[in-house]
């Protein structure tokens, strides 16, 4: 099941790139895409980073380089901001073996300062001149055969 999974993964990113290329294939420069997972930017930093100007820096980091396109992914079984209709990360903040989660830590800690980092990245990204893409991952699931 997991390479049939895999390949799902797979075929689908490839027609989301297929259909970007196509989309601007009267682009002069090539088209180079950040995929920013739901939680890597959560995980690799500290408390330090959950600032608008942080936030901001990692932008104009990614602006500086030859990416056109970012991807931002604000879900993965759970979400990394608040909703009606989606738990949060930090909601597992309560459970066993995940109350130190820096994903939810973090992004609570961005909640709880009223920021929304999707925002603060798209409205750079737009301003630095590269596109702000958001996604959303449909089949994520992790340890399936773990009780």
């Amino acid at each position: 099941m997991k390479a049939r999974i895999d390949v799902v993964r797979l075929s689908v990113g490839f027609a989301v790139c297929l259909g970007l290329a196509a989309s601007l294939s009267a682009a002069a420069k090539p088209i180079v895409v950040l995929n920013e997972d739901n939680d890597r930017y959560f995980c690799t930093r500290g408390e330090e980073g959950m600032t608008v100007p942080a936030l901001e820096a990692y932008v104009d980091r990614i602006a500086g380089g030859k990416v056109t396109h970012f991807f931002m992914c604000p879900s993965g079984q759970r979400t990394s901001y608040d909703s009606k209709a989606w738990e949060p990360i930090w909601a597992c903040l309560t459970e066993p073996g995940c109350s130190d989660s820096r994903w939810g830590l973090n992004a609570k800690l961005l909640h709880d300062r009223g920021i929304d980092p999707y925002a603060v990245w798209a409205k750079g990204c737009r301003a630095r001149g590269v596109s702000p893409w958001l996604t959303m991952r449909m089949n994520d699931v992790h340890s399936v055969h773990d009780p």
